[in-house]
């Protein structure tokens, strides 16, 4: 009996970490899948770490970030099509109404973005202090750099995966 409880238990310690690294591996991949998501937790780690939050901080920070956050997308995603517009029909095959639609769409994002920036910059203030505001801005601009190159590295060592 002391054998077969000293087998089991040998092959629990055997079986046990093969077991974890494959549940780990198969996360890993889960999150691998999800590069927006891969960013968006990276993007939190970083401004938490950054503006140095505290957690009743973070609690109020994160919803105001996540409010003007949606309304950036939906600028970027109106100018993208937009855009797609101008691609699928070529500038010189619009009319000049459809271009002056376009013009007037662009002028309207650009206002509708800065009314949300000017807007999350006042609501912010009420709920940090100043310091934290301004590393606010500092850790943006580190943020969408380290983004960047981190594209370039991509594109560099996998051109093919940014062919399209």
């Amino acid at each position: 009996m002391k054998k077969l409880y000293f087998f089991l238990s040998m092959i629990l310690l055997v079986v046990s970490p093969l077991i974890s690294q494959s549940v780990l591996a198969q996360q890993r991949r889960a999150i691998q899948n999800k590069p927006g998501e891969r960013v968006e937790a990276f993007r939190v780690a970083y401004f938490t770490r950054q503006l140095e939050l505290s957690p009743d901080e973070a609690k109020v920070f994160w919803p105001l970030f996540d409010e003007y956050s949606k309304i950036i997308k939906l600028q970027h995603q109106a100018k993208k099509e937009n855009m797609e517009l101008v691609a699928s029909k070529g500038i010189d095959n619009l009319s000049d109404s459809e271009l002056n639609q376009l013009i007037d769409s662009r002028i309207s994002q650009a206002e509708e973005g800065l009314k949300a920036r000017v807007h999350f910059v006042k609501e912010l203030r009420k709920v940090l202090p100043p310091r934290k505001v301004i590393r606010f801005y500092k850790a943006e601009e580190q943020f969408k750099k380290m983004l960047l190159k981190k594209a370039a590295d991509l594109r560099e060592n996998n051109p093919e995966s940014f062919d399209e």
